[in-house]
């Protein structure tokens, strides 16, 4: 019995040992893949932001281009309407002869 009793109680010291271990080798392992997420979402917001920066600098000077379009064709769109008054005027002219 004296000769169990230590065998006893170094196998027990081994198995705390064994489960502490394995509870902190566990722990471990998920404070790893926890701290690689948040790197990888860290990559993850650095890349959409530098992309929704560049789309609306692309959308900026799409713009520039429409509204320089838009006043490109007001401009015409008054000469129009000016060569249509001019012609109504010079038909009315014409009518009354």
């Amino acid at each position: 019995m004296s000769q169990i009793t230590p065998s006893v109680f170094i196998g027990a010291i081994s198995a705390v040992i064994a489960a502490a271990s394995f509870w902190f080798a566990t722990r471990a392992a998920r404070a790893t893949a926890r701290s690689s997420a948040y790197a990888v979402d860290a990559d993850a917001y650095k890349r959409a932001a530098e992309i929704y920066e560049s789309s609306i600098t692309s959308l900026r000077q799409d713009l520039a281009i429409v509204r320089a379009e838009v006043r490109d064709l007001r401009g015409q769109l008054t000469e129009v309407q000016d060569q249509n008054a001019r012609l109504l005027a010079e038909l009315a002219n014409l009518r009354r002869r």
